[in-house]
């Protein structure tokens, strides 16, 4: 594991303090080590979602319908393409 070198400091209420406390005790580690594990559990979530979409079966059904189909892509798809690639530059 990368030492660890950058610092993130915020403030929170005493009460939310103590809950972290209790929270970091009752799991076993120190309240910097649980606090960083939550912030960084969290934020993997948070950038997983971002890449992740989910369909109902329906729709899913639909998307294979689609991408299974032999189909030009419309001029509004293409348009969609180039614009996303030019921005993606």
């Amino acid at each position: 594991m990368a030492e660890a070198t950058m610092r993130l400091d915020f403030r929170v209420s005493p009460r939310k303090k103590a809950m972290v406390e209790q929270a970091a005790s009752v799991s076993g580690l120190s309240v910097a080590a649980f606090a960083r594990e939550a912030l960084l559990n969290q934020a993997e979530s948070v950038l997983q979602r971002q890449h992740v979409t989910d369909l109902s079966s329906r729709d899913w059904r639909l998307f294979l319908k689609i991408i299974d189909s032999q189909a030009e892509p419309s001029a509004a798809l293409r348009k969609a393409a180039r614009e996303y690639n030019a921005h993606r530059a």
